[in-house]
Parts: C-alpha cells; structure tokens; sequence
C-alpha cells in the first residue's frame, strides 16, 4: 500500500518512514505464541526487521528522484501477570534473540502484577543514498550494542529513582524507557497534588485515571477539587463519584465551590464517597458566598486535619454553638488539627443577631477533645484563653492566631491578659484547664501579650513591626514566658526599647534566634542623603541587644530593604546615601557583621545573613503605555544573597577559615541553606510577603521591567489564570506563552485578550504561544449568513501587527480566517493549531464545506483592491479537519499533520493538499491505510513533494491465546 500510494511522488527526493507499535499481553496468554503468530507486530523487531529489503523497495519505487531514505522502528511489548505466578529471574528468550534495553515492572495492585517484558524504544535508522553512494546501504549498529546491555530489573531502578527529589530530574528520567515513565507517574501520584476544575479536566483526568486503574487508581494521595469556576458540567458530579469511590489511598481532599455547584457537594453520594474513603486523614472546605459548614454535617470520614474556610461569610458564623450544629460528632472526636478561616468566642450582637435567641456559652459547647493544632486566620472579638482552653483542652501542637485589634488603651490589654493568667491557675479542687505544653506560637506581639501563656513554648514566632509601640508587648511576654527558640519580625528603627526584649530571663532559655528586619521609605523612614539611619548603626544596636543571650548557639539576621523614588524626588534614583546600598552584596560587610555579633556571643555555633534589596522608581508613561492609565514603579536593582558561618570550636565543616583569625568557618551555600532548614530558622508566612516580591505582589511584575534583554518569556498558571501577568510583561519581549491550566474557554476570547494585553506590548510581539484561543461571532450568525464575512466587530478588533508566529494548543469555536488574518496580518512563520470544536450540527462534511468556502473567499481581492490573505507561511502545524476548513491559498513550506485517520478524514486532507500542493509533508496515521491513503498524493501534489516523513502508528491488545485479528490481517 505504501509502496503503490508514493510511487507517483516523482519529485521526492527525502523520504522517513517511523514505525511504531505496541503491544499489550493478558494474563495466561503465552508471550511466545503471541510473538510467534502475530505476523505484524514482530518483523519490526531489531533483529528480524528487513531495513535493506525495505530500503530497496522504497528506493525503487521511482529510483530516479531520490537521495535519501531514513527508517525507523520501535516497539513496546506489556504483559499483565496474575499475583503468584512464577516468573524466573530474567525474561523468556523471545524471537530466538537476546533483548535490547530489557527491564522488569513489578506493580502489585488489585491482585495484577504487571511485568514489562520488553522495553524497546530501539530506534533504527538506515540511510540509502542512490545517488551518491550508489545504493549502498549503511546499517546502525544501534541494536547490536543494546542487545549486548546487562538486564536491569525496574525493581532496581525505581529504588534508584527515589532518591531524585525534583520533579524536573525525574521526569526526564522517566523518559528513557515506558517502564520508568509508568514509575514516574505513580511517584508524582504519591507526593504531588492533583489539581481538578470543573468541565474538561475532571473528564480528562478520569480518562486518564482509568485508562490504566491498577496502576494509578491505588497511588492517588492528594486531590484538590475546585467547582468555583468554570460552571459545572452536568456529568461531573458522576465522574467525581467515580474517582472517589476508586481512589481508597487519598490521604488529603479539598474541595472548593460557589453556589451553582453546591448540589454536587452537598450530594449524599457525594459526602458518603467521602466518608468511605478509609485513609482519608485531611479535608479541607473552601466556598465562595455560601457557608462551607452546610456540606459537613453528613460528614462521616475520620479526617485528622480539618480546614473550613468561606468568604462572605460573618465572624459570627463561627461561634462555637454554630460549629457544633453543623459538625458531626464523628468528626469532632477525631480531628486533630483544625483550620478556621474565622473564630469568635465572645458573645456580641453579632452572634446574637444571627441566632435569633438565646447563645450557650462556649462552656456549654461539647470540646474538640483530640485537636493538637488550631490555626485561625482572624480571630474577632477579644482572645479569652479560658475559653479556648475548654474548646481545645489537648492543644499542644501549633497555635497560630495571627493579630488582635487595637484597643482603646493599655489598660484594656492588661485587662485581658490578667483574665487569662487567671484562667491558668488551678482550681479549688486542684485541677486546671491550662495547656501543659505548644510546640509553636505564631502571632503578633499584642496577641502574644493577651494570651498571657505560662506552658512551655518551643518555637514562638513574633511579628513585632514598631518596636516602640509594641516592644513593651513582646518584652512582657518573653520574660514571663521565655523560650529556646524565637523568630522576631521588625524594622530597622530598633531604638533603645529593642534591648528590653531580651530581658535576663530569655536570655537563659534562648538558643535559637531569628531576625528579620525590614525597611522601606514607606514606612516614614528618611531616605534622603542626610538621614541617620546607617547599618553600623544598626548593627551597634543589635550586637548590644543580643549580647545578654549567653546560651545562643544558632542566629539568623536576615534584612530587607524596598525604596521607592517618586517622579517628584530631585534625583531619578535614590541617592548614594541612601541606607538601602549599604546592603547590597558588593557594600556589605559581610564578615565584618558576622564577626561582630560571634565576639558578642562566644556560646555562637552558626551564624547565617540574608540581605534582600528592591530598588525602584517612578517611570513616566511613553506613547506606547499612555492608554494604559499612566507609569508604572520600574525596579532598576534587586537581589537576594544568603551567607553562613560556623566557628571555628563548633566542629567541622566545609569551607575555611577566614583571613583575620575570626575564627569563623564560612559555610558552602547548600549547606548553609540546609542548616537553616533543618534547625527551624524559618521565616513566617507574613515575614515571606512582607519581604520579597513574589507573584502576587505588585512588586514583583514591575521587576519584570528591570530585565533589559529580556526577550522570551512563558508564563504558566495552575489555580490562577496565567492572563493576570500579561499586563506588567515589558514591551521587549518579541515571543510570549501563555499556559493556565483549566480555564474556561472564554477567557481567550479576542475581545478578553485586548483587555489584558498593553498596547506596546501588541504591537512589538513577534511570536505568541496560547493554551486556547476562541473565536466567536456575534449572537444569532449561523453557518449560511457566513457570505457576508465583513463583521464590524471583527474588524474593530486590536491587532498583533508584529506576530509572525501563532501557536494554540486548543482551538474554540469557527476557525474563521478572516478573524485570524485580520488580529494577526504579518504571519509568515508558523501557525500550530490544535484540534477543535464549532458546536452541534457544524461538525458536519456539509458544516465544514460552507466554513471552507468562506475562508477561501475572505481570501480573494476586496472590492477595494485590497486582499488581506497572509503572502506565505513557513510551518502550518494542524489536523486534518483544520486543513481542509481554513482551505489556505498562500504557499506553505512544510504542513505537518496530525492524527490523520485515513478512513475517517483521509479526503479532507486530499482535497486540501491537491488545491495548495507544498513541496514538504510530515504526516501521521495508523498501519491500516486503506485506500484513502493512496488518494492523498495526487498528480498536483506529486509535482511538488520533495520532502515526505511518514509515522505509522499500531497497538494490539491481547486477551486470549489466540492473537487478534489486527495482527493476522496486517
């Protein structure tokens, strides 16, 4: 059939021809019958496969024209076992042959073991050059040395793969053979979390879970499950009760959702899947609008970690009595970590105007009796301990509760804590409510004040920021509760009450100190040329606060700076006085600072500086920005530099010491990094926002601007939508990507693009790369209105006067050319579009002819003398049916072609190719070509095809002893 379809190619002068298949064995079918009567499936094995005898053929089928033939086999061999069976230590001998690049695949699940008996990604290639080598043919000895390769049992490898720890280093390994991409798959289902939303991706992730159960169904561990948006599909309730009643090894679920999609969550199946789920220990309820409470109450797995969070939603609606209304009692005796997005334990008008009667007191609330860990993101109302205390009385794990509203004056804050030292105490008949122990504080300076705790803390961490209007606050707390181990967040301005913290009586518990001090012209500071603030300063004031701590073996100083120098400052940038340059790496005394604080504190083991800098200024709006609302903050300098040391009587340790006789050991980076992560010298969730840009900080899309050459960038989103950084990318960049994973179709639109989109940044962009692009015409225009293509709106549409290039992976509604060639008029370079879909009733033969037709017209010379056809295009990457319905005009140097079923969309691309014949083809398909196939190369093709790459694709699944019949009829 090949042979009889190319041999009118008189012009071909390259020819590649990939083969490629695959085969699935079923339990009791015997392996050599199989590769003994499949007369298919085995000849393109590496030792049996006729590379000469097929170059032959090929090279006369029409001798005169070619130069050079390339052939290239691969094969992949499964079979499924039964748990028992009896397997020897290597494989059966198959073909008669030794195997290349042989491994064995042992999964035991669900009473399958599968073993991959052959693993050949054995790829061959011959080159038969007529002309000049005068029918020669030069065979690789590729399979001669993979023949010769030891047997490697996966057992082996995928021990070895564990000791990867990056997903990138993993991934690639996974590459090298099917068995290690089947290890890879369940390693990332072990320890990554599947994200879902609604419509397409829960179908496509169910597809893909089940299109293999027994080796992925088992491994699924963490599942996040977001309903918010898009709109649910009608099915998606099904399939989500199907991944849950399969998927008995989650370990963690969270589920969001807004209120078109509460019937899914509130579902009883969908609750009771839930509760089925035997190791499920983490569940974690996020809504929007409405109340997350109302799906838990028939709730009946034994979660270990429960987090409710809802926006919109009154502190009042978690007052304690509510909690317990909606909570089951199953789960209230198992949680052992509770996460809260809101807590009120105080009774207001608030509370009492949502209940409408009479309120329990939270003493008359049944106790959350196994809770170690609470964490409440805003805690309303005044923080009673003695309340908490009874809510939780087995808290000794992490009590984060972050701030506590300013109150009138200090005598309010006194009050608070003298009520709740009381509420420490014993009682008449000796007993006490009081926590015996926390592993880990975290609050601010006020809160911890309030609390007024008197049980052992390990790790307390303090957001301090003002110590002369809170230092007083984290002094009194730490000296009648002091602890070994302290993270403090200020500013630089630490002033003489900054000493007061650590009073005699922290400074015989404290070994481990972090400080984090961070300063910004936003904080009042005085950032002109005479201001006082310099790091020698600051540094005296930190060496003499810390002296006292005689028991301090580890410290960490990490200092962030941000400046901001407006249009109206006299300078365009901050001056060299400015505090913020004393910090940068090359100013910075680093050994000096080290130096300083390790002569103050001999019991000092490791010492660890961080300094982070933004610098940025005010930059007036151009031409190409002025509809975009004016200028922007631009960063011209940032950095973020970390250094440790050790003393010289700690041990021993990498690196050396320094000139000086310090007697300080500098550490290597990754050791330093490891050292701060192993001994908890972290920084806070606060600490992190407050001191470096990151993606949600505004901060950090103007740093974008700093990057002079910047001229590719890729962005890519998973729970948020990748188009929200599309306004700060700097005009320079001539090829962009734009990736979200999950959102809904719309947000591609032409018309939502130009709203993202800075007008500079269209007219400059040479190459874009999107994850979708719909294309959409006003309501109500159905196929036959089509003839009159001049829609207004279409035509008011912003265009990418400079892209050359378009690439999209998903393709929504008509592919209409007059709307492609109108937003993108300079196409010359590729255009990749993926496959697509025009709605019911338009995926018709008669659907796809008017499309064509009017395509081919938006083509042809307008009556004002003008055509706005592109003049050529180098790469038109696409499936059959795009080919055919765009019915392109203009020369194309090489069309690569997708999926193309010959039975199914073989005329289509006939059609196309015989009315727009190009001179290069790559195309792919399966083994079975059928005669469609013969009738893609037509005379008006033939006369231009020098270039063709064939891949023939096969797969064979076996269920008996006896082959399929695909094999005998192949």
């Amino acid at each position: 059939m090949l042979i009889t379809s190319i041999w009118l190619l008189g012009r071909l002068t390259h020819l590649r021809v990939v083969i490629s298949t695959s085969l699935e064995i079923y339990e009791f079918v015997s392996p050599s019958s199989v590769l003994q009567d499949d007369s298919y499936a085995c000849p393109d094995h590496a030792s049996r496969f006729d590379f000469a005898g097929t170059a032959y053929v090929l090279a006369n089928a029409h001798p005169p024209s070619w130069q050079h033939i390339f052939v290239t086999t691969s094969r992949t061999i499964q079979r499924a076992l039964a748990i028992g069976s009896r397997t020897s230590g290597g494989l059966p001998d198959m073909d008669g042959a030794s195997q290349g690049s042989i491994g064995t695949s042992c999964m035991d699940s669900e009473g399958l073991r599968e073993q991959s008996l052959l693993v050949v990604n054995c790829h061959l290639t011959i080159t038969v050059s007529s002309r000049e080598s005068s029918g020669s043919v030069q065979v690789s000895d590729t399979a001669r040395k993979l023949n010769g390769a030891p047997k490697l049992n996966i057992d082996v490898l995928t021990v070895v793969c564990e000791f990867l720890t990056e997903v990138s280093d993993f991934l690639s390994v996974s590459l090298t053979c099917s068995s290690i991409h089947v290890v890879a798959l369940r390693w990332l289902l072990l320890t990554h979390p599947v994200f879902l939303k609604s419509g397409p991706p829960i179908h496509r992730f169910h597809t893909f879970l089940f299109a293999d159960a027994p080796a992925r169904v088992p491994y699924l561990r963490f599942l996040d499950i977001d309903l918010t948006w898009p709109k649910a599909e009608a099915d998606d309730a099904t399939l989500l009760l199907s991944i849950l009643a399969a998927c008995k090894g989650l370990r963690s679920l969270t589920v969001a959702f807004q209120h078109e999609a509460f019937p899914i969550v509130a579902d009883p199946a969908f609750l009771h899947a839930i509760s089925t789920i035997p190791r499920l220990r983490s569940f974690t309820v996020r809504s929007q609008s409405i109340d997350a409470l109302a799906v838990l109450q028939e709730l009946r797995a034994p979660v270990r970690l429960l987090g409710i969070y809802s926006s919109n939603i009154p502190a009042a609606a978690r007052y304690p009595a509510f909690l317990e209304h909606f909570l089951p009692n199953a789960i209230v005796r198992t949680i052992e970590e509770l996460e809260l997005d809101q807590l009120t334990v105080e009774v207001d008008d608030a509370v009492l105007g949502l209940a409408n009667a009479a309120v329990p007191s939270v003493l008359d609330v049944a106790p959350y009796a196994a809770v170690r860990s609470l964490a409440v993101k805003s805690l309303e109302g005044r923080p009673f301990l003695g309340l908490l205390q009874h809510l939780f009385p087995a808290l000794d794990g992490t009590l984060h509760l972050g701030g506590l509203r300013p109150q009138r004056n200090d005598d309010a804050y006194t009050a608070m804590r003298d009520e709740n030292r009381r509420s420490q105490e014993r009682d008449a008949d000796g007993s006490s409510r009081a926590w015996k122990k926390l592993d880990r504080v975290i609050c601010t300076a006020p809160m911890l004040y309030v609390l007024g705790l008197r049980c052992p803390i390990r790790l307390a961490m303090v957001e301090l920021m003002g110590v002369g209007e809170h230092g007083r606050f984290a002094a009194g707390a730490l000296r009648e509760s002091p602890v070994p181990r302290l993270k403090l967040s200020t500013t630089h301005d630490l002033g003489p009450e900054f000493g007061e913290v650590f009073s005699p009586e922290l400074a015989g518990t404290l070994t481990y100190l972090t400080l984090c001090l961070f300063y910004s012209n936003d904080y009042g500071f005085d950032s002109t040329p005479d201001g006082e603030l310099k790091w020698e300063n600051v540094l005296d004031s930190l060496v003499s606060a810390v002296q006292p701590l005689r028991k301090l073996t580890h410290l960490r100083i990490v200092i962030g700076a941000s400046v901001y120098v407006h249009k109206l400052a006299p300078w365009p940038f901050a001056p060299p006085a400015e505090y913020a340059h004393s910090l940068r790496e090359s100013t910075f005394n680093w050994h000096g600072t080290a130096a300083s604080l390790t002569d103050a504190l001999p019991s000092l083991q490791n010492i660890f500086i961080t300094t982070g800098g933004y610098l940025s200024n005010w930059e007036d709006p151009t031409m190409e920005d002025a509809d975009e609302g004016g200028g922007r903050w631009k960063p011209y300098e940032r950095w973020y530099i970390t250094r440790g040391w050790r003393t010289a009587n700690s041990g021993s340790g990498m690196g050396g010491v320094q000139e000086g006789g310090s007697g300080l050991v500098e550490l290597h980076s990754d050791v330093a990094e490891t050292i701060i992560r192993n001994e908890e010298l972290i920084l806070s969730e606060m600490d992190e926002k407050a001191s470096w840009p990151t993606i949600g900080d505004p901060r950090f899309f103007k740093a974008l601007h700093a990057i002079s050459g910047l001229r590719s960038f890729d962005i890519r989103g998973e729970s948020t939508d990748a188009l929200g950084l599309i306004p700060q990318v700097p005009t320079s960049v001539r090829a962009l990507g734009l990736h979200s994973s999950d959102r809904p179709a719309t947000s591609r639109l032409p018309a939502v693009l130009e709203q993202f989109f800075p007008r500079g940044l269209m007219r400059t962009l040479e190459e874009l790369k999107l994850d979708q692009f719909t294309i959409d015409l006003p309501g109500g225009i159905g196929l036959q209105s089509l003839a009159n293509i001049c829609s207004p709106s279409v035509l008011n549409m912003a265009q990418y006067p400079a892209v050359r290039s378009l690439s999209v992976e998903s393709l929504h509604g008509r592919p209409l050319l007059y709307v492609l060639q109108h937003i993108f008029p300079a196409l010359d370079g590729t255009l990749s579009l993926g496959g697509f879909g025009i709605g019911h009733g338009e995926e018709t033969h008669s659907g796809y002819d008017i499309l064509r037709e009017a395509n081919r017209r938006s083509q042809e010379i307008g009556v004002d003398g003008v055509s706005h056809a592109w003049k050529k295009l180098d790469r038109f990457v696409c499936d059959a049916h795009v080919l055919y319905i765009l019915g392109l005009r203009c020369p194309i140097r090489l069309v690569m072609i997708e999926h193309a079923l010959m039975h199914e969309k073989g005329r289509y691309i006939a059609h196309a190719l015989r009315e727009n014949p190009i001179p290069r083809l790559k195309l792919s398909t399966l083994h079975d070509l059928g005669p469609p196939f013969g009738e893609l190369f037509s005379p008006e093709l033939a006369g231009a095809l020098t270039h063709l790459t064939l891949c023939l694709f096969y797969s064979s699944d076996y269920e008996s002893n006896s082959p399929s019949g695909d094999g005998g009829a192949l």
